[in-house]
């Protein structure tokens, strides 16, 4: 498959210590791309942008420490994403409207900053990597 390239999007930050990730929803075959980004940082906010425009649509208050990463789930249409941060949790966010993103369940269990999160090929799982030594499986919806 062969992306083409569009306007490029561009990030700038004048914080020496700004680490940016950010997501989208890969194309796939015979479907346009994404038309929102997701980016996360230092602020431990979520952005959401217009694609291909770069026209920042949202900032929604996420985590109360830094966000290390962020992905999303070709589950559901992409409409899951996860995010980790340094405050040791994980939220799970439902991006069904991506200009009202909404905390679809959050995890807690980590007992040090969380640098890494994946959902399984299903979407059903997660799993989290902690600087605690430890990496966590768990389900996208809590356990009945």
């Amino acid at each position: 498959m062969t992306i083409k390239p569009s306007k490029a999007l561009i990030v700038s930050s004048q914080a020496p210590d700004t680490q940016l990730s950010g997501c989208f929803a890969p194309p796939k075959p015979g479907k346009e791309n994404s038309k929102h980004l997701m980016s996360v940082g230092h602020d431990g906010d979520i952005h959401v942008w217009a694609n291909p425009s770069g026209k920042h649509l949202v900032s929604v208050a996420a985590h109360s420490g830094p966000i290390f990463h962020c992905v999303c789930s070709e589950f559901n249409n992409c409409s899951l994403a996860a995010t980790c941060s340094h405050d040791a949790t994980t939220i799970i966010w439902d991006f069904s409207d991506p200009l009202k993103p909404k905390i679809a369940r959050q995890l807690y269990g980590h007992s040090d900053c969380v640098r890494s999160c994946a959902f399984d090929c299903t979407g059903e799982k997660i799993v989290t990597g902690s600087y605690d030594k430890t990496a966590k499986v768990r389900t996208r919806k809590p356990q009945s």
